[in-house]
């Protein structure tokens, strides 16, 4: 089941769209996107906004290594995305916290 906020992957002809959930209506699901990856390579996204068939949308599982988090916040503030900027620092706050008390153990 795919809800607004859900990261979601949509697989083109020749590349793959990644980005996020920002309305569902019937079987239309519109994404706010945020890459392209062609090849291998992560291009940037002229057109932001994409509507997809519910069908064509594969979700992606909710895990970002921390290592990801640097980039995906400069991401974030490069579109000036408050809302995805906020969701990464609370992410990266809990990963490091839980780091932190794993040291500490």
């Amino acid at each position: 089941m795919v809800r607004v906020g859900d990261w979601v992957k949509v697989r083109l002809s020749e590349y793959d769209v990644i980005g996020y959930v920002v309305w569902i209506f019937d079987y239309s699901v519109e994404i706010q996107k945020t890459i392209c990856v062609r090849n291998g390579e992560i291009e940037p996204i002229e057109k932001r906004l994409g509507t997809y068939s519910l069908y064509e949308i594969n979700l992606i599982p909710d895990m970002i290594h921390p290592e990801d988090l640097k980039e995906l916040i400069d991401m974030a503030l490069d579109q000036h995305d408050r809302q995805w900027f906020e969701e990464l620092m609370k992410k990266k706050n809990r990963t490091l916290t839980k780091l932190y008390k794993q040291t500490r153990q």
